[in-house]
């Protein structure tokens, strides 16, 4: 089937959760496909006594069709209002796959099988995504691996968008030459974070620190000090980067930083990491990261009264309003480009199998 017909088969949908990103990577699919793809209606509200009234006006269109979904999964009534709508268009409707492209996802934290005393709604989650007939699923930064390994278990497709050359272009014109004696690292804050760091430095041609900490009571977070039987075995793990050391005061001081997080929560972690950082004598410390979820009073938390921090930038996978502006302390980097290829990979492979059988 020729390449334009294949596309014909494809509906796209935005959710309530971020259309403004959503709109954006429809207009990056424009300059794949030549021509701008449109949005179909989705008709969003309520009854009198409160009752969802959400429903897709033209049904008729989607039966055969692969269906794709935008949606920032970040509050509770957004995540039933989704799940809904995709069951109605596989389940009700007839249509032939759902495609979600997930700007953020909802329980991402309660991913651990061994914490008995919290349901696993992470899986709990990706499961009724399955039930409701989601076949392929498109991520930002997840929290954890194992968000990826339950979409797998589940029998749904995961790709997640690279948003390495994102952030290094955004970050070289910032940083100083290494070559000119100046020492820049990438900065893990924890075992979790060092394959996201060490994706950037390979970008940046640069190394990675990293140091640990645990997640305890009420979810804080503190810094743990690592033996060298454990700085050994984690070496080890990634041992086909060289370039990856222990955070000590001697290798930090006179180091430009860059701490790489997968989202800023309250804020308070993130400053203690730099302010430690600064302790340690680093000149400039940056930060990126994907996910602004920024509870309340993160502005205080994240930049004390002091603000370690030389520049922090931030995607717009969750939308942030102006009272959430901080005058120019954060900046914002658009994840559109790096979505829109992924999505295009997805549905290439997804209508050409479709069109194989």
């Amino acid at each position: 089937m020729e390449t334009r017909k294949l596309w014909e088969q494809v509906l796209f949908f935005k959710g309530l959760g971020n259309p403004g990103l959503s709109k954006s990577i429809m207009n990056e699919l424009q300059e794949y496909l030549g021509h701008r793809p449109d949005f179909s209606h989705l008709h969003y509200g309520r009854w009198g006594d409160g009752e969802l009234e959400d429903r897709f006006p033209n049904y008729k269109e989607i039966e055969g069709k692969t269906l794709v979904f935008f949606e920032c999964l970040k509050e509770e009534s957004v995540m039933l209002r989704f799940l809904q709508l995709c069951w109605a268009a596989k389940h009700q409707y007839g249509a032939r796959q759902i495609v979600v492209v997930l700007f953020f996802m909802h329980y991402r934290r309660q991913d651990h099988e061994d914490c008995l005393d919290e349901i696993w709604r992470n899986k709990w989650l990706v499961e009724q995504m399955k039930a409701s007939g989601i076949s392929h699923v498109i991520m930002v930064t997840p929290h954890s691996e194992q968000t990826i390994i339950n979409f797998q278990k589940a029998g749904i497709a995961c790709r997640c968008a690279n948003l390495g050359d994102l952030f290094s272009n955004r970050l070289r014109p910032l940083l100083p030459e290494p070559d000119k004696g100046k020492k820049v690292k990438v900065y893990a804050p924890d075992q979790g974070s060092i394959s996201r760091a060490i994706e950037l430095a390979k970008r940046l041609e640069i190394g990675v620190f990293f140091s640990l900490k645990n997640r305890g009571f009420n979810n804080e977070t503190k810094a743990i000090e690592a033996n060298q039987e454990k700085i050994a075995e984690i070496k080890k793990q990634f041992d086909s980067f060289a370039d990856l050391e222990y955070a000590t005061s001697d290798q930090v001081r006179d180091s430009t930083i860059i701490i790489v997080e997968d989202e800023i929560d309250s804020g308070g972690t993130a400053y203690i990491q730099a302010t430690q950082l600064k302790k340690y004598g680093a000149e400039k410390i940056f930060m990126v990261f994907s996910h602004a979820v920024c509870t309340d009073p993160w502005r205080r938390k994240l930049f004390g009264a002091d603000n370690p921090f030389t520049q922090v930038i931030v995607c717009d996978t969750v939308p942030r309003g102006e009272e959430k502006r901080t005058g120019g302390k954060m900046h914002d980097v658009s994840v559109a480009t790096p979505i829109a290829g992924e999505l295009m990979i997805t549905l290439r492979d997804a209508l050409e199998t479709d069109d194989r059988e």
